[in-house]
């Protein structure tokens, strides 16, 4: 038990990058259904920003662990 203990942050960092990446595929996916910029930035800002902030926290958590 004490070992999944230790672990169990990194794995959120994991979780939390897996999500990230999630939701750039999504907002990637969903700006190349659209063939004009003005329906794209919605993705782009929504999904774009997200994705990118949950992988930016799931670095932050896994490097905070290592150290």
């Amino acid at each position: 038990m004490r070992k999944w203990a230790s672990s169990s942050p990194v794995s959120v960092g994991v979780l939390l990058c897996v999500a990230g990446f999630i939701a750039l595929f999504l907002a990637w996916n969903g700006a190349a259904a659209k063939d004009f910029v003005q329906g794209q930035l919605p993705y782009v800002i929504s999904g774009g920003m997200v994705g990118l902030a949950l992988v930016g926290c799931g670095l932050t958590v896994i490097n905070v662990q290592a150290r």
